[in-house]
């Protein structure tokens, strides 16, 4: 029996691995020709489309079987909210693959809505969605330029439509109106016997207002000390009825005097004394 030595041992090794990284280079070779091959054939015959549509065809397949469909969508926190447009901003149909619906582009458009001020949406798997909805509260309504609205207390607009089931709530017109409501409402609140006979108020030159009551009587506050005046006038009709005089104004602006504006018929104001007006 002949042996190698060791010589020939490391010229046989050696050859082994040329052998080994030859065939290595040529499978490579080879893939790389297949694929070229195959990708120069599916663009000339369309078949990368073919290929994607049948994938996508499995994945919706795939998802029916396994039930991640929009199988229903829960709604919360509905109270004035148009439904139709709640839907709309939804924007999701029963069916639609449930990992197609992007929870924070939904709520972000929800949001964009005049009644609503905070939304939340969520998946919830295998096919339900649900929506929370905050809605802003009723507390004005606002004119502006001729154009009435819907206000929250922190002037946002809520709508322009079916105000009339809002007729009881005061009424605030001018430009800067809305955003000072909150203010105003709860310096008039402080006064409760004359806030109840409150019917508008009007911003005048975006610096003081004219507050007008319920028997037209409008009540002209100052620019500064607003809230003084206002007590003052409420200590006035405790002791002498004067919002129900036969007035047409009362000007609080001047803080050491009351000038009132009498109707044209109307009896002097004899029975206030001078210290008082």
């Amino acid at each position: 029996m002949s042996t190698l030595t060791g010589s020939a041992k490391r010229k046989r090794r050696i050859t082994s691995r040329k052998r080994t990284a030859l065939m290595f280079r040529l499978l490579v070779v080879a893939i790389v020709t297949g694929a070229l091959g195959f990708g120069i054939y599916a663009w000339r015959t369309d078949l990368t489309g073919k290929i994607i549509n049948a994938v996508v065809a499995t994945v919706w397949d795939a998802n029916d079987s396994a039930n991640l469909t929009v199988a229903e969508v829960t709604l919360t926190g509905r109270q004035n909210s148009p439904l139709e447009n709640l839907i709309a901003a939804l924007d999701v149909t029963r069916g639609d693959p449930i990992w197609t619906v992007d929870p924070t582009a939904a709520r972000l458009r929800l949001e964009k809505l005049g009644w609503v001020d905070t939304a939340s949406v969520a998946r919830r798997m295998p096919g339900l969605i649900t929506v929370h909805i905050t809605e802003r509260r009723p507390f004005a309504l606002w004119q502006d330029d001729g154009v009435l609205f819907l206000i929250d207390r922190a002037g946002a607009v809520i709508t322009d439509t079916s105000l009339g089931l809002f007729a009881d709530l005061p009424m605030v017109v001018g430009g800067d109106a809305a955003a000072r409501a909150g203010d105003l409402m709860d310096m008039l609140a402080n006064q409760p016997v004359l806030f109840a006979r409150v019917r508008a108020a009007v911003r005048v030159g975006g610096r003081r207002w004219d507050v007008h009551l319920d028997n037209h009587v409008t009540v002209r506050l100052p620019e500064n000390g607003a809230p003084d005046a206002w007590q003052r006038l409420a200590r006035l009709n405790d002791t002498y009825g004067i919002i129900d005089r036969d007035l047409l104004s009362i000007d609080l602006r001047l803080p050491d005097r009351l000038a009132v504006r009498l109707n044209p018929d109307a009896a002097p104001l004899t029975d206030i004394p001078a210290e008082e007006a």
